[in-house]
């Protein structure tokens, strides 16, 4: 008979796994939530199909947060039942943004509100995000995927009014939340499609390695590529300074 030790194990095993099997931790596929991401060199790798380097650490907090999105979807599909036969809040759905090349690039909005013509999504965020945010307004990145859902939506003859972005606290009360809004732009969303695309002719024509020469690393911790090489980078140069001492 199993003692405890070994019901824990499989607790752990369980969770892990079930994390590492989900299909928002398997996809390499670039989506509309990754077109907006500053850093060149990671969008180069994400073009080329590349894995992620790897890391030993379990994504707990998105699994958190996917986890919150699937209690939201709930929330929300119940809600619908105040509209019938009218469908207020669209879940869930997926639209299609624009083209990488010739192939077309779709994602899974969490909200659209169809009495407004507004693209919501949802993001639980940590104290320190939450007060970023606050502060100075969503990233590049949150900011381009708002709008390239709502040309989605657009897309598929809704009209589109407002994008919001809704931060939700993972730690702190309900009270902190900070929801952002602006109108629609569809040239936020053909502008980032634009600069996609150029970073895909610039690897067609000069090659993954030769694209990549042509940007630092950045300087996010979060970038999976640029971290391990600047870690690779430090790595390095310790051991030049070591031989030269």
């Amino acid at each position: 008979m199993s003692d405890t030790r070994d019901v824990l194990a499989d607790y752990v095993q369980v969770i892990e796994e079930s994390i590492a099997a989900h299909p928002r931790s398997l996809q390499k596929r670039i989506g509309p939530s990754e077109i907006g991401i500053d850093c060149e060199r990671r969008l180069i790798h994400k073009i080329a199909g590349d894995d992620e380097p790897a890391d030993s650490r379990i994504p707990w907090k998105p699994a958190l947060g996917t986890a919150m999105h699937t209690q939201l979807e709930e929330w929300f599909n119940t809600d619908n039942a105040h509209y019938d036969p009218v469908i207020r809040w669209i879940c869930e759905d997926r639209v299609d943004v624009g083209e990488l090349g010739d192939t077309h690039i779709t994602g899974s909005t969490d909200l659209f509100d169809t009495f407004t013509g507004t693209v919501l999504d949802h993001k639980i965020v940590g104290n320190s995000t939450l007060s970023k945010y606050r502060t100075h307004g969503p990233s590049r990145q949150y900011r381009t995927q708002a709008h390239l859902y709502g040309r989605g939506w657009a897309r598929r003859g809704y009209p589109v009014q407002a994008v919001a972005i809704c931060f939700l606290p993972r730690e702190a009360e309900w009270s902190k939340r900070f929801l952002w809004t602006e109108p629609y732009d569809e040239q936020v969303a053909l502008d980032a499609l634009a600069r996609l695309n150029m970073l895909a002719e610039m690897v067609r024509v000069v090659g993954k390695d030769a694209a990549l020469a042509a940007y630092d690393p950045c300087s996010n911790p979060f970038c999976p590529w640029c971290k391990t090489e600047q870690r690779n980078r430090g790595t390095k140069t310790q051991r030049i300074d070591r031989a030269l001492a």
